[in-house]
């Protein structure tokens, strides 16, 4: 379940993408897609089911992947420079500040669903190797 689209980013930006803007609308999508899957891997990591479905997580998310989007798009938006300008920055410390508190506090996202314990559900399968074998 996306968690934003590329009109957010729009909104956010004041910017419009296209065809052939840079970066394109396209290039916009795959982005977000790329941060949609870094924060649902981390809230994985962290034991919880994903999508979050719950909306006081899921909103927290949301913003989160709205500040990781919006400092990728500029940082491609600005090309080849050495330094990120200070609205990048901004958006990457925003990013960064929730990380470590989701870190140090999972339980931020109260109400999201928790992934079961054993992983997959069903029938185990014998191991293809064993830890002592040489290849």
């Amino acid at each position: 379940m996306p968690y934003l689209s590329v009109e957010d980013i729009e909104r956010e930006l004041g910017l419009t993408f296209g065809p052939h803007s840079h970066p394109t609308r396209a290039q916009v999508a795959e982005i977000l897609e790329q941060v949609e899957a870094e924060l649902d891997g981390f809230v994985a990591a962290l034991g919880y089911g994903v999508p979050v479905r719950a909306p006081r997580p899921q909103a927290m998310l949301t913003q989160a992947a709205l500040w990781a989007a919006c400092a990728r798009v500029l940082g491609a938006y600005a090309g080849a420079t050495l330094e990120a300008s200070p609205r990048e920055q901004a958006y990457w410390e925003r990013y960064r500040d929730f990380c470590d508190r989701l870190l140090a506090q999972p339980g931020i996202l109260a109400g999201a669903d928790r992934a079961p314990a054993s992983g997959v559900q069903g029938e185990g399968k014998d191991p293809i190797f064993a830890l002592e074998d040489r290849f």
